[in-house]
């Protein structure tokens, strides 16, 4: 079997699992992402699910394996799709790397006071 160095995963991932989670919570998730890279799917990047796991996990490792995993195998879509809709991001799709991701949230939030929402647009 062909082993997979943890590097494999987007340095931004590791960079947010680093921060958002203990240690041992962290090399947790980085080893059930590095088997999302391991076995892609047609319709979304490793990256891109990997990236709605870890928002949607809010550094609960709990949730990551009791909730998330379970919507995960039934059908990755739902994984992304739920992640962009707790974003609430016009077209956000979690194929940018988290900083791109929290520059467009801070324009947004800084944005709403001044314009109505449906005015924000993100075209990617």
């Amino acid at each position: 079997m062909k082993r997979i160095a943890l590097d494999t995963i987007d340095q931004d991932i590791v960079d947010r699992i680093d921060k958002d989670f203990t240690a041992s919570d962290a090399t947790k998730v980085k080893s059930i992402l590095i088997e999302i890279y391991r076995k892609p799917v047609d319709y979304h990047t490793p990256a891109q699910i990997s990236r709605s796991i870890v928002f949607l996990a809010h550094g609960d490792v709990d949730k990551i394996e009791k909730q998330l995993l379970r919507v995960l195998k039934a059908d990755p879509r739902d994984i992304v799709a739920w992640a962009e809709f707790e974003a609430q991001g016009p077209g956000h799709d979690f194929r940018i790397p988290f900083p791109e991701i929290d520059v467009f949230f801070e324009k947004l939030y800084a944005n709403e006071a001044e314009e109505p929402a449906a005015e924000i647009f993100w075209v990617h």
